[in-house]
This record gives structure tokens, C-alpha cells and sequence, in this order.
């Protein structure tokens, strides 16, 4: 599946020690590779963003999957959390996707770090009107499958740090899980960071949800 072209990135003048990239899969073997720094760089920005702007994090997590809403959103946020770069003097450019899956991992751990996701979580029916672009519907269709099906080890890969043989182990452990909730036919390849944000955005709506209702 060709990816590129329904991930929306734009351009922010803010400062940062390491480029906010995609993380490859070679991330997820050496903690200390550019990928890995940038990965854990970004999930820093995101959290400390979420903290300071609650609101504002929840109005991004609430606009339509590659809307013009959503762009808007993503730079209001990354404007007024500048804070949160901490003097860092490289400029960036930010990928929405991983700032919006970051959002949505540090609001999920804050609520359900300690406690865990429910136990047993239903798998909602997407709304249309959330997807302008119907790949976004497809790959948060993936999402939420996953996150119903394995909620535990869904948060266990939330808390394992970027870049580290934690992660790589809590993929492996999410692998059976994944490629039955792919469309037959759809040949996905993503990142660890990739898989973490659209994984953390699932978690943490299904997790507001509730449990599963027998």
C-alpha cells in the first residue's frame, strides 16, 4: 500500500535538537539510532503538549482524519506548546500523523497507565464523516481491531519506549494479532512509529468507551 501520499506533513519554524522522522523498522534494534531519538523526541513534545493543552489536544484528537480541520488543529497545537521544545535549536519538520497518535498515547497512558485498558473492549463502527480520505478509514478500521482484540498487549507496546528491545519484543508479541485485521489483499508496512500512533488513537477511544457490554 502506497502510504506517503495520505499522510499529511507540514512545515512548523519551531526548534529541535533531531528531526522528527518516521521511525524505520532498524529503530526498534539500538536505542540510540537517529530514528529512535526522533521517535522518543516527537512522544516527549506530544505529552508535554497534551498536559499543557488538554483541551486543545482533545479538539485535534476530534477533527476528521486528514481535514483541513485536522491540519489546523495539529499547527494550533504545535504553536502554542512551543514550551515544550525546551530550547532545542534545530528546525523540524513535523509528521501530524505521529503528532496526533502522540496525543492520543499520552492522554490514554495518563487516564489508564497504571490501570490498564479494560479487559475486554468493543470494536466500534467507524464513522464515515471522520474520514475524508478513505485510507485513514482503512488503517483506523486496522486500528481499532487490533486494539479490541489484544487491549493488553496494545498498552504494553504504549509503555515500552521507543527504539528499544522492549518495543521490538511487544511488536512481536502484537504480530498475530495485526495480520488478521488487515483487509484481505492490503499489504501493510509500517513503522514501529506508524503502528504506535494509529494504535494509541484506538486504544484511547475505545478505552473512553468503556468496556465491552456482553
Amino acid at each position: 500500500m502506497e502510504r506517503t501520499s495520505s499522510i499529511a506533513r507540514w512545515a512548523v519554524p519551531l526548534a529541535l535538537a533531531c528531526a522528527l522522522a518516521a521511525t524505520g523498522p532498524a529503530s526498534a534494534r539500538a536505542r540510540n539510532t537517529p530514528a529512535a531519538e526522533a521517535a522518543r523526541a516527537m512522544r516527549d513534545f506530544a505529552r508535554c503538549a497534551a498536559r499543557l493543552h488538554t483541551g486543545d489536544a482533545l479538539a485535534l484528537l476530534a477533527t476528521p482524519r486528514g481535514s483541513k480541520a485536522e491540519h489546523t488543529a495539529s499547527k494550533h497545537l504545535a504553536a502554542i506548546s512551543e514550551g515544550c521544545l525546551s530550547g532545542r535549536t534545530a528546525a523540524i519538520r513535523f509528521d501530524l500523523m505521529l503528532l496526533r497518535g502522540g496525543v492520543a498515547e499520552a492522554l490514554y497512558l495518563e487516564r489508564f497507565g497504571k490501570s490498564g485498558a479494560p479487559a475486554t473492549l468493543a470494536e466500534p463502527r467507524l464513522d464515515p464523516a471522520m474520514f475524508e480520505d478513505k485510507a485513514y478509514a482503512v488503517l483506523a478500521d486496522f486500528a481499532n481491531c487490533a486494539a479490541a482484540a489484544q487491549p493488553a498487549s496494545v498498552h504494553a507496546f504504549l509503555l515500552s519506549e521507543p527504539g528499544t528491545p522492549d518495543e521490538k519484543g511487544a511488536v512481536a508479541a502484537l504480530a498475530p494479532t495485526l495480520s488478521p485485521c488487515l483487509p484481505a489483499g492490503l499489504d501493510a508496512d509500517f513503522s514501529p512509529s506508524q503502528l504506535r500512533a494509529y494504535l494509541a488513537e484506538a486504544l484511547h477511544g475505545l478505552s473512553k468507551a468503556g468496556p465491552a457490554r456482553n
